[in-house]
């Protein structure tokens, strides 16, 4: 599989673990506690990001612990409707582009001349990757990319600096820190108890988009999962240098040409 493809599918891990909920049973808390939680629903409520339009000119970084690249990318989201990136590398020569619809993804890479095309369902079947469009949309959005439900534990941290809500959705553990100072979700660490898979995305930079909406221009996404070699390292940095949004339509130009080879 190439670096490309690979490095997508890494990108794809930020919402593995995200889609599935159970419903526990809610059980009496401290008064403190309910509070907290009060106070976690009205700052996701407060600071949810909702753009009909999306436009990212960024960088991407990735290190895997062997090999490193750097290229820009050009993101482009359509609000519940799609999600398109095409990334460019060395001279201004684009390498791949994206397309993520509500039901499929497709992958071009065009230095190899070859394509990949999915469904979630066949891309869970493939590569365990049991993910969403809503999930990947909240993630780019910047939006905390699931539900705070009754079950969940909402928490002060000793530090003062963070509120901390941790969730439990199968067998993953996901907690989500919300800096107290700007009220922005600055941080998101997944554990798999199963296999001690571990995901870190911090959120920063936040400039202003418009009166009420900050953005973070960096994104810092580590990753650490085991597979029959051991455990691997990943990092994926994105640093947006122009973001746009509003209600103007974007175009979102996708075609498999011919000859490109299609993949599995």
């Amino acid at each position: 599989m190439n670096k490309l493809f690979l490095g997508f599918l890494i990108f794809l891990f930020l919402a593995v673990s995200c889609h599935k909920k159970r419903v526990i049973k809610s059980m009496s808390e401290p008064e403190y506690k309910v509070e907290v939680k009060r106070k976690i629903r009205k700052l996701i409520k407060a600071k949810h990001a909702d753009f009909n339009y999306l436009n990212c000119k960024s960088k991407i970084e990735f290190h895997d612990g062997v090999e490193n690249f750097n290229a820009n990318a050009n993101i482009r989201v359509k609000k519940d409707s799609i999600i398109w990136i095409s990334v460019t590398a060395a001279l201004g020569i684009e390498a791949a582009r994206c397309l993520l619809t509500k039901d499929s993804i497709y992958f071009i890479n065009k230095l190899q001349k070859e394509y990949y095309s999915y469904s979630y369902q066949g891309l869970k079947r493939r590569f365990n990757l049991d993910v969403t469009y809503e999930m990947l949309q909240s993630i780019l959005y910047g939006n905390i990319p699931y539900q705070v439900l009754e079950c969940d534990s909402s928490y002060d941290c000793i530090d003062t600096s963070f509120t901390l809500t941790k969730q439990t959705r199968e067998e993953t553990i996901i907690e989500n820190y919300i800096k107290n100072s700007t009220l922005e979700l600055h941080r998101i660490e997944l554990l798999q108890k199963e296999t001690n898979d571990k995901l870190s995305i911090i959120y920063d930079n936040f400039q202003k988009l418009d009166s009420t909406t900050f953005f973070a221009y960096l994104n810092k996404i580590s990753l650490s999962y085991q597979n029959r070699n051991g455990f691997q390292n990943f990092y994926i940095g994105l640093e947006h240098q122009k973001v746009e949004t509003g209600n103007k339509e974007l175009k979102f130009p996708f075609n498999v040409k011919q000859k490109f080879e299609k993949k599995e």
